[in-house]
C-alpha cells in the first residue's frame, strides 16, 4: 500500500505513488501532494531509462539516508521493471547497530 512521501519512516521498505519531476542518471525525483523523493535506480537506471520525465509511476524499495534505493518501478501501463534486491542491499553490522542504538 502506498504511502505519503512526507510519511515515508527511516529504514524501512516503502511504496510510493507520484510522478517523475526530474532525472539525474540513475537517479530521479518523484513527487506527490505531500513532497518530493529522491529515488535510486541503481546500475539498472543507468541513463535515465527506466523512467520518463512527468511520467506516473509507483516505486517500491528502502527508505534510508534520505532517499529509496529501488527495488521495482511500476509504470502507469502496468508494466513492472526489478531494479534490485526487495530488500534492499545489506547494511554493514555496526551501521545497523548505531541506527537501533541511536533511534
Amino acid at each position: 500500500m502506498p504511502v505519503s512521501i512526507a510519511a515515508m519512516p527511516d529504514w524501512s521498505t516503502v511504496t510510493i505513488k507520484g510522478q517523475v519531476a526530474e532525472i539525474f542518471g540513475n537517479k530521479f525525483v518523484v513527487v506527490d501532494g505531500s513532497g518530493r523523493a529522491l529515488v535510486d535506480a541503481g546500475p539498472g537506471g543507468e541513463g535515465g531509462r527506466t523512467v520518463a520525465k512527468d511520467e506516473a509511476v509507483t516505486v517500491q524499495g528502502r527508505f534510508e539516508d534520505g532517499f529509496i534505493r529501488a527495488s521495482f518501478v511500476v509504470h502507469a501501463d502496468g508494466r513492472v521493471e526489478a531494479l534490485g534486491r526487495p530488500d534492499g542491499p545489506p547494511r554493514p553490522p555496526l551501521r545497523a547497530l548505531l541506527h537501533r542504538l541511536v533511534g
